[in-house]
């Protein structure tokens, strides 16, 4: 399980997490309970503050655009999760995977009536 947990660490740009990094990313106490038990250096957590729902709204127009550019038609979750991991501060973005991107699109859409 951890070579599991390695590659997915690897593959979606995420830290593990250690102490140095919890002194690193200062976050509030229940982010940093379930970082400690995800072990991550900040929790996966869909967007939740104003600016990672703006920051989504951004990436997921340009990775629209780059999929219809492409003639997919489908949006690369998984590289639009390696690109927020690593722009992920621990105040307003914590990491994502490709799954909680696409549910979280699924919802805004249903939210929306798109």
């Amino acid at each position: 399980m951890n070579d599991t947990i390695e590659a997915l660490r690897t593959h979606l740009v995420m830290q593990p997490y250690n102490e140095h990094i919890a002194t690193a990313f200062q976050i509030p106490a229940n982010d940093d309970w379930l970082r400690c038990q995800q072990a991550w250096a900040l929790p996966v957590l869909p967007p939740t503050t104003s600016e990672a729902c703006q920051y989504f709204f951004t990436k997921i127009r340009e990775y629209a655009a780059l999929a219809s550019a492409d003639g997919k038609g489908k949006i690369n979750y998984e590289l639009l999760a390696q690109d927020w991991n690593q722009s992920a501060d621990g105040k307003d973005c914590y990491y994502v995977t490709a799954e909680v991107l696409s549910a979280y699109v699924k919802t805004w859409e249903k939210i929306n009536n798109i």
